[in-house]
């Protein structure tokens, strides 16, 4: 994308993130880099504990485990924070690649 694409795209894209990334700096008021490292902490915490729960049911993967929805549950925390952290990193490289 050129520069004047892009040029073109950053108020639709300022629109769209504003009440996150201008309103919010997240609802606590932290700024947003904190809000990666909490995210990451997060998945950390959360694979933690799926660790645990395999550990403790090396079937809780298969269908006919009773910890199957736990499994489910978990794997899909995991990858709905770090999806979060992958967009939150990438729009900040955005943002910065317009204030350079």
């Amino acid at each position: 994308m050129n520069k004047l694409k892009a040029a073109q795209c950053v108020p639709l894209f300022l629109f769209s993130s504003s009440s996150y990334f201008i309103y919010g700096q997240n609802r606590s008021g932290q700024p947003v880099c904190s809000s990666v490292l909490e995210r990451t902490k997060k998945v950390e915490m959360l694979e933690q504990k799926l660790n645990a729960l395999t550990e403790e049911d090396p079937s809780a993967q298969s269908l006919h485990s009773v910890q199957f929805g736990h499994y489910l549950v978990l794997s899909r925390a995991i990858e709905r924070e770090k999806g979060y952290v992958r967009w939150l990193q990438k729009t900040l490289e955005i943002i910065d690649s317009f204030i350079v």
